[in-house]
Parts: structure tokens; C-alpha cells; sequence
């Protein structure tokens, strides 16, 4: 139907928040399309109606479905401000009308997110409100939000459309990434959440010491070195840092599934992951040492 519509059919192992109403009740199969907003799919009424005629036709039961791509939401009510995407003009919903269709075709809907991606042009968001005009590279000391490598840069690559991202350890910055999943969940009728990217940048690869080397934000040192007692500034691969960061992310998570599972017990919760390199069979059977759990 388009690029952007990848359809897996996954044995996902999903986070629960409770029994469901009838109308949520849970399947044995988790059959269902990931729908990208990087094209065709949900910027108008005519392609929702596509959409969802294709997933009903092929047995789908889930749409899993990106509404926050940089900062921004392919919806009218939540605490990002609306994309400055082509999508239909106010009042179109792009959620509220893929919920209504699916909802109607016994489709569950779930909202995608990026967690961590804040920007990524050179020109600002027009919206004054977006988070990368109020806490980005024009700001600075506790205002300024941008993850910070260790070399410095604030964009993974020198490209004028590389990403800027926000930093978990900044204490400001986790608390707006929660609630951006909280407030999609809170104003709309979904049936879960996505965590996509929840994690640190991991672009460009480079080694050592570049392959794990963002979350370098002063107010995360700070945060950093008020925990530990420590001063120096660590090492990318320095292991009682890789953890502190490694806790950030968790963090959010957390507080977004404790505060869903309070608002909505039926919502599930997933998860984008990334499997990098070797699986722990190829590090003597631990885990630990593979790529996505060590960066």
C-alpha cells in the first residue's frame, strides 16, 4: 500500500496493564501493521479510510501507528504541539480519526512515539511552542534539553538533516518525554503505547569512545556527580556511568507504565528494540556485554 506500511506478524511479548474491557478483550495473535508518518497513511480522511480497509482485509487486528515523530503529534490534544506536517487542516485528527475507523473495524490502535528524537532541521519548528524552540540550542544552562556527545556535538552527524535529541538524565527533559506518551494516552480512546528509540543516540558507529558517547547535557553531569559523588567527567564506556544512563531511560519508562496502568489498566505497553551485533551466545552467554545493552 506504501513504503511506510511494514507488515509483521510478531509473537511480541507485551506488557499488560490489567484485564481489559470486552470490547479490548486480549488475542492470541498480535497481527499487525507498524504505520509510519513519514508518508501516505494518515495526513487526510481518505487515506485512514485506505488504511483501514487494507488491515481489515488482511486480518489485521492491530495498527500500531506513529503520531510523535520529532517533538510533534499527528493529533490536535496532547503536549506536543501539533505536526507541521501536510496533514488535512483543523479540525482533522489524524489519532482521533484512525481510532474512530479501526475502533468501528475491531482494530486496535496503538500510539507510536519517538522517544527521544527532539528536531531535525536546521530551520526551527514553526510552532514557538515545540520543545526544540523552548529548550534547545538557543538556550542555555537548565533550560537547554539537547543531549550532548562527548566530543560536543549536539547532532549525530554533520548532515543539515541529522537529529537533535533530548537527554533522559535531564531531569525537565524525561519529565516532558513522559508525558508525552501520558497525554496521548489520557486525551485518547487507544488501546497502547509504542516506545520507539527509547534509548540513548546511537548514530553515527563509530568505536571506541564514540559508540556510547551521548548524554553529556552539564545538567545530567551535574545529576551525575551529585549521585555518585564523583567530579571527573566519565568516560563513554566508564560503567558506573553507563548505568546511571541506562537508569534514566528506565525511569521514564516506568513512570510512564505506573501512570498509564493508574489512568487505563487495558493499555498495553511495547517497545521498538534494536539487536545489534552478536546475541549474548556470542559473549560466553552474557548478556551484558552486547551492544544494545552496553551502549
Amino acid at each position: 500500500m506504501r513504503r511506510g506500511f511494514a507488515l509483521l506478524f510478531v509473537l511480541t511479548i507485551v506488557v499488560s496493564l490489567g484485564s481489559a474491557p470486552q470490547a479490548r478483550a486480549a488475542t492470541s495473535e498480535f497481527r499487525a501493521l507498524w504505520v509510519d508518518a513519514f508518508g501516505e497513511g494518515i495526513f487526510n480522511d481518505a487515506e485512514v479510510t485506505k488504511l483501514v480497509n487494507a488491515a481489515k482485509a488482511a486480518n489485521i487486528n492491530a495498527l500500531v501507528v506513529q503520531v510523535g515523530r520529532r517533538g510533534d503529534c499527528f493529533c490536535n490534544r496532547a503536549s506536543m504541539p501539533r505536526t507541521q506536517a501536510g496533514i488535512a487542516p483543523r479540525p482533522y485528527d489524524p489519532l482521533d480519526a484512525i481510532i474512530a475507523k479501526a475502533h468501528a473495524a475491531g482494530i486496535q490502535v496503538h500510539a507510536w512515539i519517538i522517544t527521544t528524537a527532539l528536531w531535525n532541521s536546521s530551520t526551527p519548528p514553526v510552532d514557538p511552542g515545540h520543545a526544540f524552540n523552548l529548550h534547545g540550542p538557543s538556550k542555555t544552562g537548565y533550560d537547554n534539553w539537547l543531549g550532548v556527545k562527548y566530543d560536543g556535538a549536539l547532532r549525530e552527524s554533520s548532515s543539515s538533516a541529522a537529529n537533535w535529541f533530548f537527554d533522559p538524565g535531564h531531569p525537565d527533559a524525561a519529565a516532558y518525554i513522559a508525558e508525552m506518551f501520558l497525554s496521548v494516552a489520557r486525551n485518547y480512546d487507544i488501546d497502547g503505547l509504542n516506545f520507539d528509540r527509547v534509548r540513548y543516540p546511537d548514530l553515527t558507529l563509530p568505536s571506541w569512545p564514540q559508540d556510547n558517547a551521548w548524554g553529556y547535557n552539564p545538567v545530567a553531569l551535574d545529576r551525575f556527580h551529585a549521585a555518585t559523588g564523583r567530579t571527573d567527567r566519565p568516560l563513554p564506556n566508564d560503567p558506573q556511568w553507563s548505568q546511571w544512563r541506562r537508569d534514566q531511560v528506565t525511569n521514564i519508562v516506568r513512570k510512564v507504565y505506573v501512570e498509564a496502568a493508574a489512568m487505563k489498566p487495558y493499555l498495553r505497553m511495547t517497545a521498538d528494540t534494536i539487536t545489534y551485533g552478536d546475541g549474548p551466545q556470542g559473549y560466553g552467554g552474557d548478556w551484558t556485554q552486547t551492544r544494545p545493552y552496553r551502549e
